[in-house]
């Protein structure tokens, strides 16, 4: 009994040419899947129901090494990567028992060790009454993309241990610039008690003390200097003594009027790096005349340069004066101690009267010859053997009731 094709039609049945060429639809599809199958670039398998290896391409035996006779039944298993084995397995039973598709990436390891990385696919056949036939799977090499994965994967992981080690060597860093901050804003605060101290000191003595540029301008003054000059300590500094109001001559010199001009001494001391005493200078301050005594000595950069000078001033006028006091009593002294210097050698006095004979040969008493000699005012009184003397002798003269005891 004949048996009618699932894809005849009584239309097709009437018709012997379309009856026929019906026929050989199957036969022509096969042929088609073969030509298919033997040029694709990507490896095919054939699987029966069950699940069994029953045909694959040679691109396939290609790609894996193994041959198509290695890969029939579950034979195709030994070509996948032992790593990945049991992965493919358990997804391709599980495929088969579900009757859904199945996609993964496995890899294959060929007999000469090379590895092969795919993405594998399996999809169900079916046949016209929607039965589940067989499998169809393909394998797609995936190697060089995971091979541009595992460099981009590799790049970013040495990326992230770059940045990782940057970001720990910049968190060092940090940590280092804030200790080196916090101990320069310790030493900033500690320069600024050190300043102020010091400034506390230097506004303290009534001596002049400055500081002085190369060029002449104050960098510091105190504040004896300052008031001299009219202006507080801030309003000097930046400023040369002729901005400050100095007469010109007295700042620059004035030799017509034998005026040296203070200048000179700051250019000599920063010309020549050597320190400059005056000891004595008169200057007119605050429309008086005072007696100065002046010492600049060079200041020096790090690198050794002059970069400018620092000056100490005292008045001396005072000590000055003294000193001339001191000197007229010495002259005094002198003068006295050449008067009276026969009482350092032999002093003629009369036995009986107790007067003394001067160098001109005139007796006079003690108390005369001792005035005219030292200039010494002389006072009277009465030691205690005279006393007792003096009344024994008043005694004898009074009444016995009236004598003193």
């Amino acid at each position: 009994m004949p048996v009618e094709s699932p894809c005849l039609t009584d239309d097709s049945a009437s018709d012997p040419a379309r009856a026929g060429a019906a026929s050989l639809a199957p036969m022509a599809l096969l042929r088609r899947y073969e030509l298919l199958a033997t040029l694709a670039p990507v490896a095919i398998g054939q699987a029966a129901a069950d699940g069994r290896c029953v045909h694959v391409n040679e691109r396939w035996c290609e790609m894996t090494g193994f041959s198509e006779a290695d890969a029939l039944g579950e034979g195709w298993a030994q070509a996948v990567h032992p790593d990945d084995r049991a992965m493919v397995l358990d997804g391709w039973r599980h495929a088969v028992q579900a009757r859904r598709t199945l996609k993964l990436e496995f890899r294959f390891l060929r007999p000469d060790g090379r590895v092969v990385w795919v993405l594998g696919q399996v999809a169900e056949e079916r046949d016209e009454a929607g039965q589940v036939i067989g499998y169809v799977s393909s394998a797609t090499d995936i190697t060089e993309r995971k091979a541009a994965e595992d460099t981009l994967r590799l790049a970013g992981q040495q990326l992230e241990e770059r940045v990782a080690a940057r970001t720990a060597e910049l968190v060092r860093m940090n940590q280092a610039l804030q200790a080196e901050v916090e101990e320069r804003r310790n030493m900033e605060a500690a320069l600024r008690d050190s300043e102020a101290r010091l400034r506390t000191v230097v506004d303290s003595t009534p001596d002049w003390i400055f500081i002085k540029d190369t060029q002449f301008r104050f960098l510091l003054a105190n504040r004896s200097i300052a008031e001299v000059l009219n202006h507080t300590p801030e309003e000097v500094i930046g400023k040369d003594d002729i901005e400050l109001g100095h007469p010109r001559e007295l700042v620059l010199g004035d030799p017509a009027k034998g005026i040296r001009g203070y200048r000179s001494d700051d250019r000599e001391v920063m010309e020549s790096g050597q320190p400059k005493v005056i000891e004595a200078e008169p200057a007119l301050v605050h429309g008086q005349t005072r007696i100065l005594n002046t010492v600049k000595v060079p200041l020096r950069d790090a690198q050794g340069r002059v970069c400018g000078l620092l000056g100490y001033v005292r008045d001396i006028t005072e000590i000055k004066a003294a000193h001339a006091e001191r000197e007229r009593l010495i002259t005094q002294l002198q003068a006295a101690l050449a008067e009276v210097h026969t009482l350092s050698g032999l002093l003629p006095i009369c036995g009986w009267c107790k007067k003394v004979r001067d160098d001109s040969g005139y007796w006079s008493n003690v108390e005369g010859y001792l005035k005219r000699s030292s200039g010494l005012e002389i006072t009277h009184g009465i030691c205690p053997e005279c006393s007792k003397q003096v009344l024994v002798e008043l005694n004898k003269d009074l009444d016995p009731a009236a004598r003193v005891a």
